[in-house]
């Protein structure tokens, strides 16, 4: 499937307010549409949108929100303790290589 089939398919436009960013559709439960029983479909070529989470920054700016979001993924909140530099240097990493790709 080509990028731009993809994106029509599989993706919709999401008003941040001053800019639109691309987000995978989901059901109508808001699980995405490539999660199956036994995780993700998609893994080894997930966007860039699902290697982050739940590392996006207004989910650790709100409390209540992250609070939220430990209920469902299974992984937040457990495991390794890592520290805000860690968490940051993680992401630059997959946003680098991610970029990189892009730019290829």
């Amino acid at each position: 499937m080509s990028r731009q089939d993809f994106l029509s398919v599989h993706t919709r436009l999401v008003d941040m307010g001053t800019y639109y960013q691309v987000s995978l559709k989901e059901r109508e439960n808001y699980d995405c549409e490539f999660l199956a029983d036994k995780g993700c479909t998609i893994y080894e070529v997930r966007p860039l949108q699902c290697r982050t989470y739940p590392f996006w920054p207004h989910v650790f700016d709100d409390r209540a929100l992250y609070e939220e979001e430990k209920k469902s993924c299974p992984g937040l909140g457990k495991g390794v303790l890592r520290s805000a530099a860690e968490i940051r240097e993680g992401l630059f990493s997959t946003l680098t290589e991610k970029l990189l790709t892009i730019v290829k």
